[in-house]
């Protein structure tokens, strides 16, 4: 359909179209995050609640998440379990203030987990390498706590759970972790194709401003010129 409509509206080429088509593909399977260790531990809503691993939780469970809008801590239902293969993954050790959790987190280092802002807001969520470059306390079950220590695990399996909530975020070990999301990103990717089509200097103009807080800003960057040149901008 995509296709078609692109045809019909005698904006981009056969070749373009498809190209675009293909970026809001990779974009719908991106999960957002794909990236926690299937051994990590949460809690599940089982009268009474008790300690599960990750690869052993199913669909329709509910597990403990922190509350975001709402007051305190909350179960909320599982939707989707994603496995996606092995990735480089690290473990992050922050303070646990005696938590029943284990004091770490493995996952990748574009994992992103919910971290201290400021008072008036408390919650903000960005990738591990952020974190640890900004020297910000991840947001855990028992309150802010510093990371005291990173080491690098190697290549292990990986995956991520998507949770029936507003803020995309569930306890791992205890840190408020962001979990996936992929069919909103495939809207985005829509979206985001049809402005670079029909508005390509705010597109770019979007995109080069917020490049800057990329992990790979300068590379961000140098594609990001390349492609706009392509496109005579």
């Amino acid at each position: 359909l995509f296709l078609q409509k692109a045809k019909s509206c005698g904006v981009l080429s056969d070749e373009e179209a498809k190209q675009i088509f293909e970026w809001i593909k990779n974009g719908s399977r991106y999960a957002f995050n794909k990236c926690i260790c299937p051994e990590s531990s949460v809690v599940i809503d089982d009268h009474p609640p008790r300690f599960i691993k990750l690869k052993d939780v199913k669909v329709g469970d509910k597990i403990l998440c922190p509350g975001g809008l709402r007051v305190g801590d909350c179960f909320d239902t599982v939707k989707n379990i994603f496995h996606n293969g092995t990735k480089l993954l690290y473990r992050v050790y922050f303070e646990n203030f005696r938590s029943y959790f284990r004091s770490y987190i493995d996952c990748t280092m574009d994992h992103k987990l919910s971290c201290f802002h400021d008072l008036m807001y408390p919650g903000e969520t960005i990738p591990l390498w952020q974190v640890i470059r900004d020297n910000r306390e991840l947001v855990t079950y028992k309150g802010f706590c510093k990371i005291t220590k990173v080491e690098l695990l190697g290549e292990k399996e990986t995956m991520d759970i998507e949770i029936d909530n507003s803020c995309h975020l569930f306890y791992a070990n205890g840190a408020a972790v962001s979990n996936s999301h992929a069919i909103g990103y495939g809207e985005l990717g829509r979206w985001t194709a049809y402005i670079k089509a029909h508005f390509p200097m705010h597109f770019y103009t979007a995109w080069l401003y917020y490049a800057k807080d990329k992990q790979y800003s300068q590379e961000e960057i140098e594609e990001l010129v390349e492609d706009a040149n392509t496109n005579n901008i």
